[in-house]
């Protein structure tokens, strides 16, 4: 038996709920004692890539 899609305890930290797909937990951890939204969380947002600075590029290359 599956659970359906829906905020719910989180076994792995039972003070917090998480949003679980049908399949997996998805999102952010949210406190269990605050009403969770209506649907799932926002998805989150994937990291920029990594932009090298100029000092960076500078230690990169080495002296002169």
């Amino acid at each position: 038996m599956s659970l359906e899609p829906g905020w719910y305890v989180d076994p792995a930290d039972t003070e917090t709920r998480r949003w679980w797909d049908g399949e997996g937990w998805i999102g952010a951890p949210i406190p269990v004692d605050v009403t969770p939204p209506d649907g799932p969380p926002p998805p989150e947002p994937e990291p920029a890539p990594a932009t090298p600075t100029p000092a960076t590029e500078q230690q990169a290359a080495g002296p002169g």
